[in-house]
């Protein structure tokens, strides 16, 4: 008995029964191009939809997201007398994103997760109080004296060449770093 289905492929089924045995056999109908187009057209359209419906859903989580760029460069203060100070690292965090970041702490983080708490203020160099919101673009700062950061290392077990990260934690507890850096506190 031959059954014919429309539809995208339009498959004639036919079953063959020998003994306790059944066998399907697959016969290819001919479809115009106007039953091609019908039918896979909505296919198309769908597969499109869902692609830029997923396009959508991860840019707008992007956009939700708290986004903070960490950096960590050098600074050396130039003073009016003509001397120059100790180099300094400057950590910054830069809000990357749309929404407002609030930045509860800002600073190094040494091997095994210790964090350097060096409270000190440089002539010159204005920190940024913590905790602090900042807007889309807005940049927190934080110094740290390269000699400050040497003899702490020294009063711990950690080797004199170490890896450093700069980090900062938002107001969800979450900690975000930006790119490591060596240091050796034997040079200082």
């Amino acid at each position: 008995m031959r059954l014919p289905l429309r539809g995208l492929f339009s498959f004639l089924l036919r079953g063959n029964v020998w003994g306790n045995k059944i066998s399907l056999g697959l016969e290819v109908c001919p479809m115009s191009a106007l039953e091609i187009a019908r039918n896979v057209l909505p296919l198309l359209l769908g597969t499109i939809g869902t692609v830029l419906s997923i396009y959508n859903f991860l840019d707008a989580r992007r956009k939700s997201a708290r986004n903070l760029q960490l950096s960590i460069n050098s600074a050396v203060p130039a003073y009016h007398d003509g001397h120059v100070g100790d180099p300094l690292f400057q950590v910054t965090a830069t809000n990357t994103g749309h929404r407002n970041v609030t930045v509860t702490n800002l600073g190094l983080e040494l091997p095994g997760n210790r964090t350097l708490a060096l409270m000190r203020s440089y002539p010159g160099f204005a920190d940024t109080a913590t905790p602090t919101t900042l807007s889309d673009g807005e940049i927190a700062t934080r110094h740290f004296g390269y000699r400050d950061l040497a003899e702490a290392i020294r009063t711990t077990d950690l080797p004199a060449k170490v890896r450093i990260k700069p980090f900062a934690v938002d107001s969800a507890g979450k900690r975000h770093y930006g790119d490591p850096l060596e240091f050796d506190a034997g040079n200082w």
